[in-house]
């Protein structure tokens, strides 16, 4: 996996006491229409599509039937295209299309091809026997509600989503539900009781953010057994990206060492962080950027980066077992260091290795790839960043605009 930096707006505290204007159905299709002036056709809905899945994918991650409800417009296109992504990803999709291809706008016409093309199960009706654990996604009418009698077979569709135990991922808002005055249009039909909304179709000019996304097993009872049937915990969250500054690529940074006192399942992420946040305050304390860990004589990681070793030009790292927690930079690294024709081994390194190294670095999804010039006060190599740390910085910044590129152009 690579990381690719994209733009989201800043994240603004919405509380009872400050009114805040909402977009009414004119202005929201005069947004999309000025933003697909701009772009390539079928793009907008393109990216709807993928913003969907990724978030039917967190909203349920082990879900074994994806069923998606696709209306007859571009809320429908938004569904087609989640599906392709989500049987993609491996998820069993069945999709319901209440649409006539002869009456499709252009978007929506190209996103019913592209779903054809998928290995999709298409059903003439609601499936049944969703359980809790499945997921239901909502694209029949978005914002597209209007006062005529909905059809019987679109009727059905509601009925069946709103009666569903499976999670419901409405795609814009609840089918049914009229965008500007809130009221649930649907008069033979009752309302659903829960809903979620998925938004952040558009690029935003503001600065770089960090997405968050944290999944818990769900709630439940107090006990030391692990439950079943539970709806997961989905929990996300946007802050201000802060790379590392210029001063600390060029001059590098200070790091600690410390014995390595968490559990030995270190390679688990869990919500539990004490371990990570005492080691971490260790080097926090000594006014340095990273504690730099040791079971007994060997190196394990620092306390929320991983730690890589460069001597006589080779790369090294701690191998991927139960006492490391792999970053997805991990195979990064690798990767750089293969474009460069950099030797890389991940093997155990002892604690007279890492302080003969010649070089020394961190990476992580805020470091990226981090110079470490000083360990427990005595220089690292040169005591200034090396050249393999500049090759690999230089490399990551192209895998990045790489992976920008192509997502920009998927």
């Amino acid at each position: 996996m690579r990381l690719v930096m994209q733009r989201f707006p800043a994240p603004q505290t919405v509380t009872p006491t400050q009114p805040w204007p909402l977009h009414s159905v004119l202005a929201t299709r005069q947004i999309e229409q000025a933003a697909q002036v701009s772009l390539a056709p079928h793009t907008l809905m393109q990216r709807a599509g993928l913003a969907v899945a990724r978030l039917a994918l967190a909203l349920a991650p082990h879900a074994r039937t994806v069923w998606i409800a696709c209306g007859p417009g571009n809320n429908g296109g938004d569904g087609l295209e989640a599906a392709v992504h989500l049987r993609a990803w491996g998820k069993r999709v069945c999709v319901t299309w209440l649409g006539d291809p002869a009456r499709l706008p252009p978007d929506a016409l190209a996103a019913l091809h592209r779903a054809r093309a998928a290995d999709l199960q298409w059903l003439h009706e609601p499936p049944d026997g969703l359980t809790a654990q499945d997921l239901c996604v909502d694209a029949l009418l978005g914002i597209g509600v209007s006062h005529r009698p909905p059809s019987d077979q679109l009727q059905d569709s509601i009925r069946a989503l709103n009666a569903s135990r499976a999670t419901v991922l409405a795609v814009d808002m609840p089918s049914g539900l009229h965008a500007d005055t809130g009221q649930y249009a649907m008069q033979s039909i009752a309302a659903p009781a829960i809903s979620t909304r998925a938004e952040s179709t558009f690029d935003s000019k503001t600065e770089d953010q960090l997405v968050y996304i944290q999944i818990t097993r769900g709630v439940a009872m107090r006990d030391h057994v692990m439950p079943v049937g539970i709806t997961p915990t989905v929990f996300a969250m946007a802050t201000p990206m802060k790379p590392a500054s210029a001063a600390a690529r060029m001059q590098g940074v200070a790091c600690v060492t410390a014995d390595d006192f968490r559990w030995e399942k270190a390679h688990i992420k869990s919500t539990s962080l004490l371990g990570a946040v005492l080691s971490r305050q260790i080097s926090a304390d000594a006014h340095a950027t990273e504690t730099v860990m040791f079971r007994g004589d060997y190196l394990s990681e620092a306390a929320s980066s991983n730690v890589w070793v460069v001597k006589d030009g080779a790369v090294f790292g701690p191998p991927r077992d139960h006492l490391v927690l792999e970053g997805i930079r991990y195979g990064l690294i690798q990767e750089l260091c293969q474009a460069a024709s950099i030797p890389f081994h991940l093997e155990p390194i002892s604690r007279a290795q890492v302080l003969a190294a010649d070089e020394l670095m961190l990476s992580s999804a805020t470091k990226e790839v981090l110079p470490v010039t000083t360990l427990d006060g005595q220089p690292v190599g040169h005591g200034k960043p090396g050249p393999v740390y500049q090759r690999l910085y230089a490399g990551y910044q192209r895998a990045k605009r790489d992976s920008a590129t192509s997502a920009s152009a998927a």
